[in-house]
């Protein structure tokens, strides 16, 4: 890697280009803001792009677009029909109708979605486990995640991405994590039901609570909890087979597990774990599919897939009374 465009100068953004200068020390970085908005000083950041003419006049090797979602695809289809590898951010666009300029991307470009929860030991521990039929036949899952907006996003939640609907805000697109790895683990699911509501505690005009039903291909049954509301936080994944029952803790970063009968076993437990470590593991996975490698990146049919449920979602929801 030798040179690498990171658009947005977001907290995730300043993540990314740290972690470029540790894993690439020699690599040169410019950050470019999404927003066109000047500034003087950006850390970890080499060059401060003026402009995307600029950063496409640069030549950059690699990029990562951190920009809201309703962007991405603005940046990604100029950025790789430029020759330029790209890392975009979940989401992979704000709705459905942003996809179709997918047709956009040569066949042969080098783009990857970060989902970076794949990428988790925990989380290839349970999808190993579902693929060696631990668990016996799937019956269903629960899923649930939650996290207090204010405590998330400190500064102005109010005008924060994740609040507004034009930038791609929501629980269902914020947290669309939990959608990927649904999908991930049981292949594609179609919406049921599906009730949507906003908070008297926040007053956005995204969805603040989501609960949601859905069946997989497979015949999974799937209910999905997502709200910005939860203090404290609150993620995990608990799954039912026919032989047993796995829970994992995404908070406390254990996976434990039921073999039918009332005997526990703690599968995985790595409560000092460095989430750090999951987003270097996602930017070594993103240079070794641009070298045609062997890789674990997600691709653009998989996290259009994501966009395809969540407006499938959108147009099936009942809107519940405010909480």
């Amino acid at each position: 890697m030798k040179r690498a465009l990171v658009v947005g100068l977001g907290n995730i953004s300043h993540r990314h280009r740290r972690n470029i200068k540790r894993l690439y020390p020699d690599a040169a970085v410019m950050a470019l803001s999404a927003s066109g908005r000047q500034v003087l000083d950006v850390p970890d950041a080499d060059i401060i792009g003026q402009t995307f003419e600029q950063a496409l006049d640069w030549q950059p090797d690699y990029a990562i677009i951190a920009s809201p979602a309703s962007s991405h695809l603005d940046y990604a289809i100029a950025l790789i029909q430029a020759g330029t590898a790209c890392l975009i951010e979940k989401p992979l666009c704000a709705n459905r109708d942003q996809l179709a300029r997918l047709n956009q991307f040569p066949a042969d470009a080098r783009v990857a979605v970060g989902y970076c929860l794949r990428h988790l030991p925990a989380a290839q521990l349970v999808k190993e486990q579902l693929d060696q039929q631990a668990l016996g036949k799937i019956i269903g899952c629960q899923i649930s995640a939650g996290q207090y907006l204010p405590l998330w996003r400190p500064t102005e939640h109010g005008d924060s991405v994740s609040s507004q609907a034009h930038l791609g805000g929501g629980v269902l697109l914020e947290l669309s994590h939990e959608l990927d790895y649904l999908q991930w683990f049981f292949g594609p699911c179609e919406i049921q039901s599906a009730l949507l509501r906003h908070s008297s505690l926040l007053t956005l005009d995204v969805e603040e609570v989501a609960d949601l039903s859905l069946l997989s291909q497979g015949n999974v049954a799937c209910q999905v909890h997502l709200d910005f509301l939860q203090n404290p936080a609150q993620r995990y994944c608990s799954i039912l087979g026919t032989q047993g029952r796995l829970h994992w803790d995404l908070i406390t970063n254990q996976i434990r597990h039921w073999n039918g009968t009332e005997t526990e076993r703690v599968l995985y437990h790595q409560p000092e774990y460095d989430r750090n470590d999951m987003y270097l593991k996602q930017l070594k996975e993103f240079e070794a599919m641009t070298q045609g490698r062997p890789h674990q990146c997600v691709s653009l049919q998989e996290a259009a897939a994501t966009i395809h449920l969540v407006d499938s979602i959108k147009q099936k929801a009942l809107w519940g009374a405010p909480v």
